[in-house]
């Protein structure tokens, strides 16, 4: 029983850590667009990206309920406290959960950065729209006075009959 829980275990950080890893090749897809600007394929992106975060949101609950049935199969508080010799298998499913964090890590730092990237680029934008905005005022100033000079001349008709 508990042999067959560790090989479910096993194919669940597999379906994981496949999925980690599209997430991550999606990220570096991302980092992409933000370079080029491509707010329509970003926006793809991200709902991919989504829908792959839900699918392993998934795998983690199925995950997690037969983790605690394998602790409470086995009497035990961690999965670490289990010797390898009597599951071999749990090596892999210890190498595969390493491999899922690292990849964890790395989707992490790309996407800290794209932040940093899409943060600086609105912050750009909102400069340019307030150097828009006062340019405007300042076309709508001269506006003003050039009305108010022209209404303070004099204006001369003549009128021959």
């Amino acid at each position: 029983m508990s042999s067959d829980l560790v090989k479910e275990l096993i194919n669940l950080s597999e379906m994981k850590l496949s999925l980690v890893k599209e997430i991550l090749e999606i990220t570096e897809k991302q980092s992409e667009c933000i370079k080029n600007n491509d707010i329509k394929e970003l926006q793809n992106y991200i709902d991919i990206k989504q829908k792959r975060i839900d699918e392993v949101n998934k795998i983690d609950s199925i995950f997690i309920e037969k983790y605690e049935e394998f602790k409470v199969i086995n009497k035990i508080d961690s999965i670490e406290m289990i010797d390898v010799k009597e599951y071999p298998h749990l090596k892999h499913l210890k190498e595969t959960i390493n491999k899922i964090l690292l990849t964890l890590k790395e989707v992490q730092v790309i996407e800290t950065d794209n932040n940093e990237k899409i943060k600086n680029e609105f912050d750009n934008l909102k400069l340019k729209l307030k150097n828009i905005k006062q340019g405007k005022k300042i076309v709508k100033e001269y506006d003003n006075a050039y009305k108010i000079r022209n209404m303070n001349s004099s204006i001369f008709i003549n009128i021959k009959k």
